[in-house]
């Protein structure tokens, strides 16, 4: 995981000239004193960065990410190879239908003190549909 970011994965620098490549996730978290970023390039791509400014452990922080999917970490400052705890998630996770910083879906993550991470989308899946919308296909005649 140490080296995942070299080099720079698209998302980081392929729509810098304008805001449609960003989207701010969490930017007034400060009782948890953390931000939160979505990177996406030309193609739909996506990494989640994540900022953790306290020196308490968030286990179990939630994260509100736009789409349904896997994410994986990508980078964690707090990794032993940086001379970090070694805290934080390793293995990738998938989203939950639980709303979260203004987002449908969101991941329940490892965010270690004072530290960085980023997140990156291997598989986006299509949106579930709502209770709503199967009742009004139920009995329907095509």
């Amino acid at each position: 995981m140490a080296t995942a970011l070299h080099p720079a994965p698209p998302a980081l620098w392929q729509r810098d000239g304008g805001w449609d490549g960003f989207t701010w996730l969490s930017v007034d978290d400060n009782t948890a004193d953390t931000v939160a970023f979505l990177c996406t390039d030309g193609r739909g791509r996506s990494l989640a960065v994540v900022c953790n400014f306290s020196p308490v452990h968030r286990k179990g922080y939630r994260l509100g990410v736009p789409f349904r999917g896997r994410w994986e970490p990508l980078l964690n400052t707090d990794d032993d190879a940086f001379g970090g705890s070694g805290l934080g998630d390793r293995q990738p996770l998938g989203t939950e239908d639980i709303p979260c910083h203004g987002q449908q879906q969101s991941l329940t993550i490892d965010l270690p003190p004072m530290a960085a991470m980023v997140w990156r989308c291997t598989r986006r899946y299509p949106p579930r549909k709502k209770k709503s919308d199967l009742a009004a296909q139920c009995g329907s005649i095509s």
